[in-house]
């Protein structure tokens, strides 16, 4: 038992690390203004927007966007 709760606290923690650097990477000028904008949608959060912006790319190669 003292295993799978040792082994829960570090995943948890690098769940944590991970997602600070996303923030930090959220912040940087190649991301920035798509995350601000994506965040403006109604339950777009941080980590969903970056997750669009790093899957989709450059939104400007859409005709419509």
């Amino acid at each position: 038992m003292r295993g799978h709760l040792a082994e829960i606290d570090f995943i948890q923690s690098r769940i944590r690390e991970v997602e600070r650097q996303i923030r930090a990477t959220s912040a940087l000028p190649r991301f920035c203004e798509s995350a601000q904008i994506l965040r403006g949608f109604r339950g777009i959060g941080l980590m969903t927007a970056m997750q669009l912006i790093c899957e989709i790319g450059d939104f400007c190669r859409f005709k419509s966007a």
